[in-house]
Formats: structure tokens, C-alpha cells, sequence
């Protein structure tokens, strides 16, 4: 019995708080209307625009990069494509003539796209996400082993590739820079 008075006593005990605290906010708000009223200049807030904008201007319709990618995979099924691959087959779809600089965002936009996607189960990433190997990717509807990643009826033994995927999809060819070295 003493311990349900206690609790009910704090119970009153807050309640009287914050009744204490919403009138000191009410009082605040009837301040801040008043002075927002003295103003010569009457602001109507309804007329105020959004604070974010959007810097970076869309390169195609809503959509049409995600239909871009997913037909480049599906097109290349069993296949797997490169992130560079994937990038070219967007260019075209798109009828995109990127420069360099705009290549490099073109691709930055792509590669975040296919991370959504496998975030999605609409594509499959063959690669580590922190490589410094050029992508693989492939259409998620190609059916895959139940623990090993690989296809399904792949065989696993110790003769396999070091890379996983050769076996399957062959040698991955990296596209090289005017230096002779792989593009990543």
C-alpha cells in the first residue's frame, strides 16, 4: 500500500512538472507570435521553399538507368559483366556521349545503382564490395548454390580457381587506360 502512494505521489509530482513546462512553452510560442508580428516585413510561410536542392541535375527520366542496367545483366545472362560493361551499355541505352569528367560520374551514379540493387535482390555482386578489382555483376535471377556463392551445380574442390566465378563465366578481361594498366 505505501509503495502504490509513492508511486502516486511522484506520478503528481511529474505531472505538475510538466504542466509547469507546457506553460512556460505556451508563454514562449504567445512571445514569439507577438514578435514576429512587430515585423514590418510579414513573412507568409506558406510561400517558403524546400532548403534541399538538388545539385546535381538528373542525366535521364526517372528510372531509365535502373531499366538501363537491368537489361544489360539480363541480356548478358549467365554472363557476368564488368562495372565498365555495365557502364558502356548504360552510355548507349541512355544515348549518352559522356566526356571524361562526366564518364567518371556517369559511373559513380551506376555503381551506386548496382549497390542499391543487390541491397534489392534485383542484381548479384561476384566481387568483395571493398576490392580494388574492377566489378563483376551479374542478373539476380541466375539460381546459385546454397552456400558457396557459386551457381548451382557447381562443383567445389580444391582444384577450383582461385576466382570463383572462372570456372563459369571464364576469364574476366579488364579494359585497360592509356597506360596499359586496368581501368578500375
Amino acid at each position: 500500500m505505501k509503495r502504490r502512494e509513492q508511486r502516486q505521489a511522484a506520478h503528481e509530482k511529474l505531472q505538475q512538472q510538466h504542466d509547469a513546462e507546457i506553460a512556460a512553452l505556451q508563454r514562449d510560442l504567445a512571445a514569439l507570435d507577438q514578435t514576429i508580428g512587430l515585423h514590418e516585413i510579414l513573412i507568409d510561410t506558406t510561400k517558403l521553399g524546400s532548403t534541399r536542392v538538388q545539385l546535381s541535375p538528373r542525366l535521364t527520366e526517372h528510372g531509365t538507368m535502373t531499366r538501363a542496367i537491368l537489361a544489360a545483366l539480363a541480356q548478358a545472362r549467365p554472363h557476368a559483366m564488368t562495372t565498365y560493361a555495365v557502364v558502356s551499355a548504360v552510355c548507349m541505352s541512355c544515348d549518352l556521349h559522356p566526356n571524361a569528367e562526366e564518364y567518371a560520374d556517369i559511373r559513380y551514379r551506376v555503381r551506386h545503382r548496382l549497390k542499391v540493387l543487390v541491397k534489392e535482390g534485383r542484381a548479384a555482386r561476384l566481387h568483395a564490395p571493398y576490392s580494388n578489382t574492377e566489378g563483376l555483376w551479374r542478373d539476380a535471377g541466375v539460381a546459385k548454390g546454397p552456400t558457396t556463392g557459386q551457381p548451382a551445380g557447381h562443383p567445389v574442390s580444391a582444384s577450383s580457381p582461385t576466382i570463383p566465378w572462372e570456372s563459369t563465366f571464364g576469364p574476366v578481361s579488364h579494359p585497360k587506360g592509356p597506360t596499359g594498366r586496368p581501368i578500375a
